[in-house]
């Protein structure tokens, strides 16, 4: 049985377009660092989400051909300096 703040974390990355990077800090008004810590790991582990960089995570494409697609390198770089600035 999830808890309210793992509800409100996947709610609201079911609403972010596949293969569009995310971070960690979007849900901490959800709740507790800790408990959107320990949800995105889950997350991770069941293979909901991807984790492109340290605290930046992707929903991937899966290609019928290819399996999962992960964003652009480029694009990782460009998530990477705005979490930087």
């Amino acid at each position: 049985n999830p808890t309210a703040t793992a509800q409100r974390i996947w709610q609201r990355i079911q609403g972010i377009p596949l293969g569009e990077p995310f971070t960690s800090a979007e849900f901490l008004e959800c709740g507790s660092r800790a408990s959107v810590d320990q949800t995105l790991s889950r997350l991770i582990k069941s293979g909901a989400i991807e984790r492109v960089a340290r605290g930046v995570f992707v929903k991937p494409e899966t290609n019928r051909f290819v399996g999962k697609v992960m964003p652009e390198q480029i694009e990782e770089r460009r998530v990477g300096k705005e979490c930087r600035s």
